[in-house]
């Protein structure tokens, strides 16, 4: 089976540290990290069962390889 590298963009980053962030002053630390945790496991699911399931992103063509977004 081939193998994919999940890499966040810079902006996806930033929305989820501050998504965090917020998390962490309405509800705490510990719920936060709850919620960055299953975040990261969901995409992590859904890209491990669906890979190709993400349109292929246009700086595909730029790199010379298939990105997806």
């Amino acid at each position: 089976m081939k193998k994919f590298r999940i890499e966040f963009t810079e902006e996806a980053k930033a929305d989820i540290a501050r998504s965090y962030d917020w998390g962490k002053s309405e509800w705490g630390i510990s719920p936060a990290l709850r919620w960055y945790r299953a975040l990261r496991s969901s995409v992590r699911e859904l890209l491990v069962h669906f890979p190709l399931s993400q349109s292929i992103a246009p700086e595909s063509d730029e790199l010379g390889t298939e990105v997806r977004s």
